[in-house]
């Protein structure tokens, strides 16, 4: 008996990789895989969702393979949004090591709230970093910040600095800059070097 031909069915192929994925594979970036090996997480560019979550997993994961050793964030970041930078300050305060932050090169807006954010006494600026007290974005195009989280970020900011939240919003709202010593005697981090 002779079966009759059947076109062959597409077989399942594996989803193509993703370029915002924020699951850490192994060996995927040797650098990244070093400075997690020696508990550093490095925050650059823009903080939006995907950094935030790629930044928060890395806290997280840090934390459960040690939850008493510190960790190292580094901030090279100039731009981002509120929600975002709220979500990484909250999962700092959330694991069980110490985060100490340290700004390198120039740091603003959301990156500011970040660094300040960060375990008292271990937050540091390189010499030459340049911290600047800038409005974060809403994060989507055409969004503005509500108002919530604008006080939200002013409240953090003022808190880990020590100033009061009106000179943190007057100071934010001039785009005031400064050099790492002037961010020491400001109150955004602890030290230089």
């Amino acid at each position: 008996m002779h079966e009759p031909h059947r076109p062959s069915l597409p077989q399942p192929q594996p989803p193509a990789p993703s370029m915002t994925s924020t699951v850490l594979v192994a060996g995927a970036d040797p650098v990244a895989e070093h400075l997690l090996d020696v508990r550093v997480v490095h925050l650059g560019g823009v903080l939006d969702a995907d950094a935030a979550d790629r930044v928060c997993a890395r806290l997280r994961l840090l934390a459960a393979r040690d939850p008493r050793a510190g960790i190292t964030l580094t901030v090279s970041c100039t731009a981002g949004s509120a929600a975002a930078g709220l979500a990484v300050v909250d999962t700092m305060d959330l694991v069980a090591p110490e985060v100490a932050t340290c700004a390198v090169g120039v740091v603003a807006g959301t990156g500011v709230l970040v660094v300040a954010a960060g375990a008292a006494g271990r937050r540091s600026a390189t010499p030459h970093a340049r911290l600047g007290l800038r409005t974060p974005s809403a994060g989507a195009v055409g969004a503005t910040l509500s108002r919530e989280q604008r006080q939200d970020v002013l409240a953090v900011i003022a808190a880990h600095s020590g100033r009061d939240v009106a000179e943190v919003a007057a100071d934010t709202a001039a785009e005031r800059w400064f050099g790492a010593a002037q961010a020491v005697r400001y109150g955004l981090v602890d030290a230089v070097g």
